[in-house]
Parts: C-alpha cells; structure tokens; sequence
C-alpha cells in the first residue's frame, strides 16, 4: 500500500517515527513530505527518515498566508 504523511510541526516527527518505520518493515511505501519549518528536517535526519522538502513558513500573518497556500498549490 501507498502512503503519505505530511509532517508540518515537530512532534509530528516522533509521533510518526515508529509508524513510519513498522509500515516500511511491513512492505508498504511511505512518502514523508516535511515543511521547512523549526527543526522538522533536523529531527527527519536524525530519525534517518528520508523526506521531500515542501514549502516553508512566513514570518508575518501575509507570508503564513502565501508560504500556506504555495504548499497547498505544491502539494496538489
């Protein structure tokens, strides 16, 4: 089976961590997308999860709104 996870805050990380991995040694392809936000990517590195890279986070309540609706765009 095919599936995806979006991680877009750093719990997430751990949370899915042993999920990903049972899946994976289960035979099931996983696809992580990761936002560049905090240290989401570090922690992906360091769990030796393999991600793409989708998007960031603005600064201001007007890059939040563009940086959010770029990443839906992008992962459509």
């Amino acid at each position: 089976m095919k599936i995806w996870i979006d991680i877009v805050n750093s719990p997430h990380v751990r949370f899915f961590n042993g999920i990903i991995k049972r899946l994976r040694r289960d035979g099931h392809e996983v696809l992580i997308t990761a936002r560049d936000f905090s240290n989401i990517h570090d922690l992906l590195d360091i769990f030796n999860l393999d991600y793409v890279s989708i998007g960031d986070h603005g600064v201001t309540l007007e890059e939040k709104l563009l940086s959010s609706t770029k990443r839906a765009y992008e992962l459509s």
